[in-house]
């Protein structure tokens, strides 16, 4: 059978919910209090995962769909006092809600051989740490969300394309890389950045493509590596203030 909350559970201890029935789990209700419940965990081992609700914990937030999972698409709101995470390891993995942090790290991974996507209608917001994406599967990655960040926002995609299409907001550093079995990198949305920027594509044969704008200000460097494929760029690169903005093809890139 399937595990559907559609209610509230709320704890002033830990919330876990774990699933391991071959219908999966679907969760539309309120997990968790931001004011009393420190932590709130949702594994999923078989099935898909399913959340449009709502999860609130002074602490950490955290979502996993294992190996024999589906896949998962997670939804609704997820707030968090210090950290969020979402791990798939099995089938596609699609945000398309509200995640918030007040002051820690938001880590978004993606394992096996699904794909990961990020809607338009995904938000990410994190008042001061750092918000990790890391994809590993396959399937590549497609990144249409938002992120609003103060601190590091760090972007690897080791398997299929890397695409992002959304915007990023962030004051800080931020570094895109494709590498290992990645083909390719694409910038197609809007980075906006107070800090430094790195765009790298190490291995991938497509090569690194930028149709969008990237802004960069605050003084830091705008730095784009391609080491294989073509290096186009169809958008806008602009380094304001003091910052240096260096376009270097190298190694068995092909222009």
């Amino acid at each position: 059978g399937q595990l559907i909350l559609a209610g509230n559970a709320v704890s002033n201890g830990k919330a876990d919910i774990v699933n391991r029935a071959a219908g999966g789990m679907n969760i539309s209700g309120t997990i968790g209090n931001a004011s009393t419940t420190p932590t709130v965990r949702i594994v999923n081992e078989n099935g898909k995962l399913t959340f449009t609700g709502k999860a609130y914990a002074q602490e950490s937030v955290s979502f996993r769909n294992q190996a024999n999972g589906t896949g998962m698409e997670i939804g609704g709101t997820i707030k968090a006092g210090e950290g969020v995470l979402v791990h798939n390891k099995g089938g596609n993995a699609l945000l398309k809600g509200t995640i918030e942090v007040e002051d820690g790290n938001v880590a978004v991974m993606n394992e096996g051989t699904g794909k990961l996507t990020t809607a338009n209608t995904n938000r990410i917001t994190n008042g001061n740490g750092n918000v990790a994406i890391k994809n590993t599967a396959t399937g590549g990655m497609e990144l249409n969300g938002t992120i609003t960040n103060e601190g590091e926002v760090a972007i690897n995609n080791l398997g299929g394309a890397a695409v992002v299409n959304g915007e990023i907001n962030n004051t800080g550093n931020i570094g895109i890389v494709n590498k290992g079995n990645g083909t390719g990198l694409t910038i197609g949305g809007t980075i906006n950045n107070e800090g430094k920027i790195k765009l790298v594509n190490s291995t991938g044969a497509n090569g690194l493509t930028v149709n969008g704008t990237v802004n960069n200000a605050g003084g830091g460097n705008l730095y784009l590596y391609n080491d294989a494929g073509h290096t186009t760029i169809n958008g806008t690169l602009n380094n304001t203030e003091a910052g240096n903005l260096y376009v270097l093809s190298r190694n068995t890139s092909t222009g």
